[in-house]
């Protein structure tokens, strides 16, 4: 086998100033017709499709070999089909090959220019034929030869399309050549010329000219380092597709560097079309950011090509066009966050659509998300001005839901100091002002409500933490004015009023810092082991009083996990206890009976709890007898009262032995003990609540007598 190189050389000393006269032209061949033989016998009774088979087996493939090709014969069976009454599709298959035999010439024929033309004109109108790439310039068969008359002229951008034209269309392989020769200059035209001389030494090894994939890869490659823009857009083509072959694979960001090194100086048409298609078969592969900045770039080329040639780039510039309809709101440009993963900035859709909860500082960090560099390179400054407009419409809104005197406040210092809240709209001002005296805010409580506000998102680990922290904070704050001697009666009011309205501020800071630590480190709902070990600090640590009492008896009487009550029955007032079981859904009962001064325990059990699908929860109060010194409880005797939301009473259903325990002597109407405790509140502590109060008062012979 010859080495590439040799067979190469021998080709382009053959074609590549091959200037055509007919004394130079190749002589006819002899093909091979036995194969034939039946194809041949049906032409010569009529067959236009065996006549059509049999012309193109005279006229070889382009890069069939020249001892192989008859093109006399060929152009007498085409004429013949012709006069055959040949359909549409027939018809052009026969005029596109008389327009390339005569193009051609030589294996028996003269070339004939104006033969050739002519049947070029007859089979553009019969069928345009383009050929449509990804990754390759389009051709149009029209343009041929006036691409091909340009290249005679000179123009290396004629002779580069009319190369690929001649080869692509299976023209003429030597003219290919040729063009691509004169168009040597173009890193696109030397990559050309490379790639279909390897081709066409495939074609002679084994038929057809399908390069096998490291061959392929080695000269897209070579040619996209020297710069060929077709080299490296058909290198993308075939790394950035899915493939078996993943060692030859590229990354987004690998193809986006060969497409960054295109020339962008280069203002024709060609490159224009070229740039566009990179760009195009990039941004199928890319996501987040740098697929938004790819189709940026796709918007900035601007090319005379006419529309059908534009069709690729498309589907492209239909997504910029519904990112940017997006992009011009704050909903959309959220939603395109989620649906690109568009990274560098947050939107919050939830606080937008919250009015950000009356919070002006979630507004303003929304503002400067809007604000960011990256964002005006995503979406454009016309969208991102429109985005901001919006967050100006919205600042109002922001007021009115600052329900309470720190966002109040935080509002009003924000519009301060803020420029851009000031330039707004003057009426902002006034709004603020009329928020304060809704909330009660004037110039003796501000600074008071201010650290309110500086206590409130302050999270507190342990007791000294928050005592050291309050301590100081207080100390920023206004002191009682001593009064001068020799005061005035009225200045002397109006010091000791302001006086007693600083005491009170204090006063009721200090009180809501106290329940605010104290929520911080033991929580809103605790369990019962934590209110157990919290109890000696809310009990006992004198800073923390009298808001430590007051919690703990509310985690102790009225928290999910541990709650009391009394039911009176006839003269004696039962009091229970009601007591989560860890983190289940099952409760320990303890109910007492208090008469004469006495309390007794007259009912130890369990109480378990279920949350149905359809929105009912079941509540069973299990059985429990005194046996000598412990209480027995029953799995099997229990009470169930059912608590359905929109039912005012609850529906009992007794088991066991609980069913003779009924007992209604209690003096009550009869619907009375069934009915909820809190009728509008639907949770389980109420549930329990409602089930107790029904099992004291309806199955009181359940409980030890006293």
């Amino acid at each position: 086998m010859k080495p590439l190189c040799i067979i190469v050389t021998y080709w382009l000393i053959l074609f590549a100033n091959l200037s055509y006269s007919y004394a130079q032209l190749p002589k006819k061949g002899r093909p091979n017709m036995a194969a034939y033989k039946a194809e041949i016998s049906r032409a010569k009774k009529g067959d236009i499709a065996a006549m059509l088979t049999v012309a193109a087996a005279y006229r070889g493939d382009m890069l069939t070999e020249d001892a192989f090709k008859d093109y006399k014969s060929a152009v007498k069976w085409y004429q013949k089909a012709l006069l055959s009454k040949p359909t549409a599709e027939q018809q052009f298959e026969i005029k596109f090959n008389l327009f390339k035999l005569y193009f051609t010439g030589g294996y028996g024929i003269q070339p004939d220019m104006s033969m050739a033309k002519l049947y070029h004109t007859e089979a553009v109108a019969l069928n345009p034929f383009p050929i449509i790439s990804d990754y390759m310039p389009n051709l149009y068969l029209k343009d041929f030869f006036a691409l091909y008359e340009k290249a005679q002229t000179g123009d290396t951008n004629a002779a580069l399309r009319a190369g690929m034209m001649s080869y692509r269309y299976k023209i003429h392989y030597p003219t290919a050549i040729q063009m691509l020769n004169r168009a040597a200059a173009e890193p696109d035209a030397a990559y050309l010329a490379n790639r279909y001389e390897a081709e066409l030494l495939k074609f002679r090894q084994t038929g057809n000219t399908t390069l096998d994939r490291a061959s392929l890869f080695d000269i897209l490659h070579r040619y996209a380092q020297q710069g060929s823009m077709l080299a490296k857009t058909e290198l993308a083509y075939e790394a950035l597709k899915p493939s078996q072959y993943s060692r030859q694979r590229l990354k987004p960001e690998e193809a986006a560097a060969l497409f960054d090194a295109i020339e962008q100086q280069w203002q024709t048409d060609y490159a224009k079309e070229m740039q566009l298609k990179a760009l195009c078969l990039l941004v199928k592969y890319q996501t987040g950011n740098d697929k938004i900045m790819t189709l940026r770039r796709l918007s900035a080329i601007k090319t005379n090509l006419p529309s059908e040639e534009l069709r690729f780039a498309e589907p492209a510039w239909n997504e910029l066009q519904r990112f940017e309809q997006k992009a011009a709101t704050v909903e959309g440009l959220a939603e395109l966050q989620q649906t690109y993963g568009l990274s560098g900035f947050k939107i919050d859709i939830g606080e937008w659509q919250a009015h950000f909860k009356g919070e002006i500082k979630s507004l303003l960090a929304f503002k400067a998300e809007l604000e960011k560099p990256i964002v005006r390179r995503l979406i454009g400054d016309a969208n991102a001005n429109a985005c901001l407009e919006q967050l100006q419409k919205k600042t109002a809104n922001v007021l009115r839901e600052a329900s309470n005197p720190r966002r109040a406040i935080a509002f009003y210092e924000e519009l301060r100091r803020n420029n851009w809240l000031q330039s707004i709209t003057p009426s902002l001002q006034d709004a603020v002002q009329a928020k304060f005296a809704a909330l009660g805010i004037d110039s003796t409580n501000m600074m008071f409500f201010y650290a309110q506000g500086i206590i409130e998102d302050t999270k507190f680990n342990n007791i000294n933490e928050g005592r050291l922290f309050i301590g100081n904070l207080l100390n920023t704050l206004p002191k009682p004015l001593a009064i001068p001697r020799n005061t005035s009666k009225a200045e002397r009011l109006r010091i000791e009023e302001a006086n007693r309205k600083i005491a009170t501020e204090q006063a009721r800071l200090t009180n809501f810092a106290k329940l605010k630590i104290i929520r911080d480190i033991i929580g809103e709902s605790p369990g019962v082991e934590q209110i157990e070990r919290a109890k000696p600090m809310l009990l006992y640590d004198p800073w923390l009083q009298p808001e430590g009492e007051k919690m703990f008896f509310h985690y102790t009487s009225d928290s999910p996990n541990w709650f009391s009550g009394d039911v009176k029955r006839g003269n004696v007032l039962y009091y229970y206890k009601v007591t989560r079981i860890g983190t289940s859904n099952r409760f320990r009962l303890e109910i007492q009976a208090v008469a004469n001064d006495k309390s007794n325990l007259v009912f130890n059990s369990i109480v378990r709890t279920n949350l149905s699908s359809d929105g009912i929860f079941e509540v069973d109060i299990l059985g429990s007898r005194m046996t000598g010194y412990a209480w027995n409880i029953s799995e099997n005797d229990y009470l169930t009262c059912i608590f359905r939301q929109n039912q005012q009473t609850l529906d009992l259903q007794p088991f066991g032995y609980i069913n003779r325990c009924l007992d209604r002597n209690h003096g009550y109407h009869h619907d009375f003990p069934r009915q909820k405790v809190n009728p509008n509140d639907f949770s389980e502590r109420n549930a329990i609540r409602s089930a107790v109060r029904a099992f004291i008062l309806e199955y009181h012979s359940a409980l030890k007598p006293i």
